[in-house]
């Protein structure tokens, strides 16, 4: 089987609030994750990153028959989050192996997040409240989902900004949206209005809380 890394992007910014509210779906997200890591295959000498539907079911959380992520994978086809790359037979069944468009998807918006994507940051900032058994106010914890929507822009800025920024004879580095990331995390401190955002999320989770980070 052909190595195909080489054909896709490596960052795609994703402005389309359809394609968004696609994308952020739990069951798409995972399987987009899954899909993100390279695959070995026994007599295989080369990392692949294409998968078949029950390669992708096997290693989602629950264990998810294939037959129930075949609706999800039509979704991101038709989306063009992943692509059909080739269909082999086996025993007389034909199966079908898929393939991301790109190593990483970033949601990009202008002035304000969609309605999913805000969504989306409400149910982080819900888990985060859950995981650590923080204890806040409701009007802290309002506060907080508007802060973190701020952040977003933020984030989306400065991540349109790098990718552009990014040497293309090293675009084919596997690790470049971890690269990316930590390099907008470097320059989200390093701008005033995103580092007092950071310090009033901080006050909110830590210091108006019961949480104690020692």
């Amino acid at each position: 089987m052909q190595n195909t890394v080489n054909t896709i992007s490596r960052i795609e910014s994703v402005s389309d609030p359809e394609r968004i509210k696609i994308m952020l779906e739990d069951r798409r997200l995972e399987i987009l994750r899954i899909m993100r890591n390279g695959i070995y295959r026994e007599g295989e000498d080369k990392i692949s990153y294409e998968y078949t539907a029950a390669e992708i079911a096997s290693r989602m959380e629950d264990h998810t028959p294939p037959q129930k992520i075949y609706h999800h994978l039509d979704k991101l086809l038709k989306h063009n989050f992943i692509v059909e790359t080739k269909i082999m037979k086996k025993d007389r069944v034909r199966i079908k192996y898929y393939q991301r468009t790109s190593h990483g998807f970033i949601v990009r918006f202008t002035n304000e997040p969609i309605e999913e994507l805000s969504q989306y940051n409400k149910n982080f900032v819900d888990d985060i409240i859950r995981s650590f058994g923080i204890s806040i106010s409701e009007d802290s914890k309002n506060r907080l989902y508007v802060l973190v929507d701020e952040l977003s822009v933020h984030q989306s800025d400065i991540y349109d900004k790098l990718k552009d920024k990014i040497v293309k004879k090293h675009t084919d580095n596997t690790n470049l949206i971890y690269i990316i990331r930590f390099m907008q995390s470097i320059a989200l401190t390093n701008s005033e209005e995103s580092f007092e955002i950071y310090r009033e999320i901080a006050d909110i989770l830590i210091n108006q809380s019961n949480f104690d980070i020692n």
